[in-house]
């Protein structure tokens, strides 16, 4: 008889060249050596918008969060809302919003800057002197700055005025721009293949000068990968020479935090760059999450264990914005906001379909596994517990037995005489409606 621990802290990271390694994490992070649920989603029914939610912002010149429902403009303090703009954002696409810290909040739809101006009693009007359409949008400086849509140009506002254009600069990268964020005093300026990094130089009229310590050779296919919080900033990136990958910059030269395997999951997405990249910190994580759109999966990279988690939701979470402690979410198509914590373990009142899948166990003769056994966490959650099991390195599970938990703080959950076989693959499938944890999967051959 002996005794073999199954590891918990490898993450989501199915092997290309399956069965070397087949360990998946599916709606599950590392915490404390245990196992718990990713944050779950609940409706916040004070707060009834009448078209869906297509763009949000922490905002600092209104104290809440400014967002743009159907075609207007409102403002969350606390669990309520107030429209501040009726009926003046055009189109029904999504929009990003941007403001100056002085008044103003630049919102871009469809190529096109609209400004809101809170000294103006929350007036909003169309950028018409740039005469060129908007690929993105950021601020710095006491400048708007316009990324030009098709072009390999930049342009900026005068200072804290959105709607004026200062035409005696002209900011010039070597391909088109994708997107232009401001991070740690600098200007990042994105195109496919490459980025380019500018500074405020405070001259005039060369306002913004590339900086000659810094050049990065891959780039940048959508700016809707793009999330900056906690000092970082995330994206995913693309090169000529390779299938896209997930980066991390803190101010200096990025670096790869994908690997090879979460590479060669998101190039066979049926479009890797249909996506969306998120921010945010619990439970004293900080997550990273990019979402495929049009696969409904995503992946979320935890700064603290250093390892990936899959993650489904029945739709795209689009924003996330904290106000006293609570994470917002907007949906897409959606015009409700959600509630997004840890404490919550269901997607919008549905049972969330959470496991774990090991690594293969082979051995050179049959071997029997007379118990598999583990330590849940469960407090008052209902649900329960599914042990499947490969024999074929993972390709098809069978169900073996299935634990219903009881109330209680904590269970010992023991699966017996599951047979022989010269390969093993564990899975640990969890329906659970509450809060639990585990570790401790032990198994006695």
């Amino acid at each position: 008889m002996a005794n073999i621990t199954l590891p918990l802290n490898l993450g989501h990271q199915p092997s290309r060249h399956l069965p070397m390694s087949n360990a998946q994490l599916v709606n599950l992070y590392l915490t404390n050596k245990s196992l718990a649920p990713t944050p779950g989603l609940e409706e916040i029914k004070t707060i009834v918008n009448p078209s869906k939610i297509r763009g949000t912002l922490n905002s600092s010149v209104y104290g809440g969060i400014i967002y743009v429902s159907g075609s207007d403009i409102y403002l969350i303090r606390g669990q309520t809302r107030d429209r501040i703009g009726f009926d003046i954002i055009p189109n029904d696409d999504e929009v990003k919003l941007v403001e100056n810290f002085d008044s103003q909040i630049a919102i871009l739809t469809l190529n096109e800057i609209y400004i809101l101006d809170k000294s103006a009693s929350n007036t909003v009007k169309k950028l018409t002197s740039l005469g060129e359409q908007v690929q993105d949008v950021a601020y710095q400086d006491t400048y708007f700055i316009y990324a030009i849509k098709d072009k390999n140009q930049f342009k900026i506002s005068e200072n804290n005025n959105g709607l004026k254009i200062y035409e005696d600069f002209t900011g010039i990268i070597g391909g088109k721009v994708t997107a232009i964020e401001s991070f740690e005093q600098q200007l990042w300026v994105f195109s496919n293949d490459d980025i380019n990094i500018f500074y405020d130089s405070g001259q005039i009229p060369n306002v913004y000068q590339k900086t000659k310590t810094l050049a990065v050779n891959y780039g940048l296919g959508n700016r809707t990968s793009i999330s900056q919080n906690f000092g970082l900033m995330c994206w995913l990136s693309t090169s000529k020479s390779s299938s896209p990958f997930i980066t991390v910059t803190d101010g200096s030269y990025p670096k790869i935090i994908s690997n090879e395997n979460i590479d060669y999951i998101i190039n066979n997405c049926s479009n890797p760059l249909n996506s969306r990249g998120l921010l945010y910190q619990l439970n004293g994580h900080i997550f990273y999450m990019i979402y495929f759109d049009d696969d409904n999966f995503g992946f979320i990279y935890d700064f603290e264990t250093k390892i990936f988690s899959k993650v489904t939701f029945k739709n795209p979470i689009i924003s996330l914005n904290e106000m006293n402690g609570i994470y917002y979410a907007g949906i897409k198509n959606n015009s409700s906001f959600f509630k997004f914590d840890l404490s919550i373990t269901t997607d919008t009142d549905s049972i969330v379909n959470r496991y774990i899948i090991f690594p293969t166990l082979i051995y050179k003769n049959r071997i029997a596994i007379n118990n598999l056994d583990m330590y849940i966490e469960t407090g008052y959650a209902k649900g329960s517990c599914e042990l499947n099991i490969s024999r074929d390195k993972g390709i098809t599970f069978q169900n073996v037995e299935t634990k219903n938990l009881l109330n209680g703080f904590g269970d010992f959950l023991a699966f017996r005489q599951l047979g022989s076989a010269y390969y093993w693959t564990i899975m640990l499938r969890f329906f659970i409606d509450g809060k639990f944890s585990f570790k401790q999967v032990e198994l006695t051959v």
